[in-house]
């Protein structure tokens, strides 16, 4: 009986050694299977925005040319165009801006007017693997901008005065939102890197409306974004440059002021700001991994990613014409 309770346990002992050693053999084989992977895919270098001089943080204007269609060609004129005052601070990872001034609202979302926003970054740590990183332009895909919380500025102006924020118990009319989209959707950015040189990373961010043209995709370039589709209807849009002074829902004494000037209309100035947040592609990997919404569901997602956000100031013009006669209340 000893025997066999013996022979039983050696069984066993062998049994579990068995299993053991195939499970060894299993957990060997996936580790050999991964690491070539890793390999084929080595991680991206880490980058920190650095400043040397007061050159290497800039926003600029870009004016497009009629039919112009290429963000590299539009990223070669950025010299001729001016800067734009704006306050820019910077930590490692994010490049921040505020206080911009202001550009036209039509002429961004026409494509008339793009912003290049120039950066220098180092490596982030000694002695990384910066084989990846070329000269070239990479695509960033679609950069949603959002209008802030802070409530818009609007002015009414004739050769009599000017009426507008300030003004007691009157605040922001409604019509006045109805002159400034609350998002602008499908506007692109480019991220173009100019040079890399002794650890030193300079690039420019281009953000607008434009396409690239299939020509450019062999060079490293985006290839054509088609079916551009804004948070707001370019033709209701061109509609608006015109409204009635009724529309606005003044009190009578200030529709009264603005119509003592003799003129048939007055012209009203809005100014409001819009969020944006860049996360910026170093190279085809980071870049793809941007546009791939299974890689990253949203910008600020994007962990450990360089970032350029902050907000930028639009500005609308449009007409009133004088509905209202003299005596007549709003």
């Amino acid at each position: 009986m000893m025997k066999g309770y013996k022979l039983i346990h050696n069984w066993v002992i062998l049994l579990i050694t068995g299993l053991s050693l195939c499970c060894l053999g299993i957990g060997y084989a996936v580790r050999a299977d991964a690491d070539p992977v890793k390999e084929d895919m080595p991680p991206t270098p880490s980058f920190i925005f650095s400043k040397d001089s007061d050159q290497d943080f800039n926003l600029r204007l870009v004016y497009n040319l009629a039919g112009e269609k290429s963000a590299s060609d539009t990223v070669s004129k950025i010299e001729k165009n001016g800067s734009l005052d704006a306050y820019m601070n910077y930590d490692s990872k994010t490049l921040g801006i505020s206080g911009a001034e202001a550009f036209d609202l039509t002429d961004f979302i026409n494509g008339l007017v793009s912003l290049a926003i120039d950066y220098r970054m180092t490596k982030d740590e000694p002695g990384q693997n910066t084989s990846q990183v070329t000269p070239g332009v990479y695509d960033l895909g679609n950069i949603p901008l959002f209008l802030t919380r802070e409530a818009p500025y609007w002015c009414i102006v004739n050769k009599g005065g000017a009426w507008g924020v300030g003004l007691p118990d009157i605040g922001v009319p409604d019509a006045i939102y109805k002159l400034i989209p609350e998002n602008i959707s499908g506007i692109l950015g480019y991220n173009t890197i100019t040079s890399y040189s002794k650890g030193v990373l300079k690039g420019t961010v281009s953000i607008g409306n434009y396409s690239l043209r299939e020509d450019h995709a062999s060079e490293g370039q985006a290839t054509p974004q088609e079916n551009l589709s804004f948070g707001y209807d370019l033709q209701t849009l061109k509609k608006t440059q015109e409204i009635n002074l009724s529309s606005l829902g003044l009190p009578e004494k200030i529709n009264q002021e603005i119509l003592s000037s003799g003129q048939k209309a007055s012209f009203l100035e809005v100014v409001a700001n819009y969020y944006f947040s860049v996360p910026i592609g170093l190279n085809r990997k980071t870049s793809d991994d941007i546009q791939n919404p299974s890689k990253a569901a949203g910008y600020d997602l994007l962990t450990g990613q360089p970032q350029i956000q902050g907000q930028i100031t639009l500005r609308t013009l449009v007409k009133v014409l004088h509905d209202i006669e003299t005596g007549q209340g709003g």
